[in-house]
């Protein structure tokens, strides 16, 4: 859901879901839930809660409360195993983590989730950050510094596993991936709705 924060006449503020949606955070609404795919963009909702004073004391009440009650993907399915049915899908998987998976200690969740689909086999690989570091990799004064992080142990496992499926949720760490190895790596959510039996 893409909300998007507007100044009104008056010193006032609106916080307004996508057109789609038709949703309003104003004075007096209801709780929303919600369920990120990417741990920064989840978090960004956690920053302007913080910031939105001025959409009314009721209103940033409730977007505290949704931003703190808010999960990532993998992180709901994981803790409701069985709520969906997947078919096998024989495949071996290398998993790259994405930096805030990692430092919010999110991985154990997505290495369960895959895990519900019969026939994976996921190796995670074990790097540090893939270089991009959200937007300074695609900054040309650092390109040539970012592509030696990736480097260092990222892509080299990647052409080492030629056939493998691969999967990294970070929209950078895929960018990554891909302008490194020529492959095009999927988010999680991308591999379930492969495996998904209706």
């Amino acid at each position: 859901m893409l909300f998007t924060y507007q100044p009104l006449e008056g010193g006032h503020h609106r916080l307004e879901a996508g057109h789609d949606f038709g949703l309003r955070l104003q004075d007096g609404f209801a709780h929303i839930g919600f369920i990120g795919l990417h741990r920064a963009a989840a978090g960004q909702l956690h920053l302007l809660a913080e910031d939105a004073y001025e959409i009314g004391t009721a209103a940033r009440i409730v977007l505290l409360v949704a931003v703190i009650a808010g999960e990532l993907f993998e992180e709901f399915l994981a803790e409701r195993p069985g709520a969906l049915r997947f078919g096998e899908m024989p495949h071996d998987v290398l998993l790259h983590g994405h930096c805030h998976q990692k430092a919010f200690d999110a991985m154990p969740a997505v290495q369960k989730v895959l895990a519900m689909v019969p026939g994976l086999k996921v190796k995670t690989i074990e790097t540090s950050c893939c270089g991009m570091a959200g937007s300074f990799g695609y900054e040309a004064e650092h390109a040539e510094i970012s592509m030696k992080m990736a480097e260092m142990s990222l892509l080299p496992a990647i052409r080492n596993a030629p056939e493998a499926l691969l999967v990294a949720d970070g929209t950078s760490c895929r960018h990554q991936i891909q302008d490194g190895t020529g492959r095009k790596p999927l988010h999680v959510a991308r591999v379930l709705q492969s495996a998904l039996r209706l």
